[in-house]
């Protein structure tokens, strides 16, 4: 209770951890009446936990009773829980906000020291190794919703962000294919390559479709060029009947 006393005596301001042997106990209940009454008939452990203050305490409380059953008093364990009880929380808080979908949250060092600082730093590194990735897939999402081909990922990323990367590289590797693809048969087609067309073997499913689709416009448009350079020619002919 040595750490814990300055926390008690703003509740406790007479509280003295060096003569707290042989006090009277009543001092750290609001109904010292009730846990009289406990201690003078339990017969087995009793654990409980209590705030003084800004401090948490369990306490562990024994009967001792020697060989002919006779009570000889209690003896009570007290442990300082205030850190544990605080990680607690943290921990809880951080699960709450992560399951609300605020991945940026994290555990605050302020005031840790020791084991607490240590699954404090452990479960922060965690969240950055979680989020960092989904945050780039984000990013990346971002850039191609706007019409910006981002680069390829080329960070190193092992297990299942390792998949990650290599299915947005792969998204991104096909979608600037296709617009390559789209880009040159424009311009072939500006040279004046009129049958130049996209190949559709290089995709698959939709993007295949897509590339179907846009052949298909060409060659319509292919076949309406025709057709009227025909009834030009036949018109130059005399041939006004051509259509």
């Amino acid at each position: 209770l040595v750490n814990a006393e300055g926390d008690v005596r703003k509740v406790l301001p007479n509280f003295n951890a060096s003569r707290l042997l042989g006090s009277n106990m009543d001092q750290f209940h609001k109904h010292p009446e009730h846990q009289k009454s406990l201690l003078a008939n339990f017969t087995n452990t009793h654990s409980a936990q209590i705030k003084v203050g800004a401090r948490t305490f369990r306490l562990i409380a024994n009967p001792i009773i020697n060989e002919q059953g006779q009570r000889l008093g209690s003896v009570v364990e007290w442990a300082d829980r205030t850190d544990e009880v605080a990680a607690q929380q943290d921990v809880n808080g951080l699960v709450e906000a992560a399951i609300a979908g605020e991945l940026s949250q994290r555990i605050s060092l302020d005031g840790k020291i020791g084991f607490t600082q240590e699954i404090a730093e452990n479960i922060n590194k965690m969240l950055d190794a979680i989020t960092v990735p989904f945050n780039v897939v984000g990013d990346y999402l971002q850039r191609i919703a706007d019409g910006i081909m981002p680069d390829r990922i080329t960070d190193d990323y092992q297990g299942d962000y390792g998949t990650y990367k290599k299915n947005m590289n792969r998204t991104t590797g096909i979608l600037k294919g296709f617009v390559d693809s789209l880009q040159y048969v424009t311009n072939e087609q500006t040279k004046g390559d009129i049958d130049s067309l996209l190949d559709t073997e290089r995709f698959r499913g939709f993007y295949q479709a897509m590339a179907q689709g846009v052949n298909d416009m060409v060659v319509g448009n292919i076949q309406d060029n025709n057709r009227a350079m025909a009834c030009v020619k036949a018109f130059g002919e005399g041939n006004f009947d051509a259509s």
